[in-house]
């Protein structure tokens, strides 16, 4: 008797040393955060795109590709061209140009914003912090042209210009002389 209580007495000890540290916290967890984050409304649900050849929805990449007369509306903003690419996760779009079967590029991009104009080679825009990277541009501004090789809008009222070219005379193509 004496042998089998103390083969007993560690098997016990045991079980009551675990259920000593294996109690579950009664305590009743709220499983709803009083701290949510909104979620911010998706571009796609504000905007409106069309294209006459294609439009390509890339999941994996999300992405979505306009190809031949493309165009997007979204608020203020009208964007049309040969190629655009919108990026709905990062909420960037960009444009360029397409080439026809003889290698001629044609579709330049129009970027139109309130009364702002801009004719460029192509256009990189976020619709998040409303900046633009703008390659070879082309704008009028007050009767007066201006022509520049990159821009960078900061916002509304702050532009940086490389190489450009301020004009009262000439068109927008970037000759001197007026064409008639």
């Amino acid at each position: 008797m004496k042998k089998n209580l103390i083969t007993l007495l560690p098997i016990l000890l045991f079980f009551n040393f675990n259920n000593l540290y294996s109690q579950e916290n009664l305590e009743e967890n709220d499983s709803i955060s009083s701290n949510q984050v909104e979620n911010k409304p998706l571009l796609l649900d504000n905007i409106k795109y069309d294209a006459s050849d294609s439009i390509t929805i890339d999941q994996l990449n999300n992405k979505i590709t306009l190809y031949n007369n493309a165009k997007i509306l979204y608020d203020d903003i009208e964007l049309t061209a040969g190629l655009i690419i919108l990026d709905y996760k990062e909420n960037i779009v960009t444009a360029g140009r397409i080439s026809d079967i003889e290698g001629n590029l044609s579709q330049y991009p129009t970027f139109k914003q309130g009364g702002n104009v801009v004719n460029p080679d192509s256009i990189k825009y976020n619709f998040d912090n409303q900046k633009a990277l703008i390659w070879n541009s082309k704008s009028e501004e007050n009767g007066m042209n201006i022509l520049s090789s990159l821009t960078k809008k900061q916002n509304d009222s702050v532009y940086y210009l490389k190489r450009e070219k301020v004009t009262t005379g000439g068109n927008l193509m970037g000759d001197d002389t007026e064409k008639g």
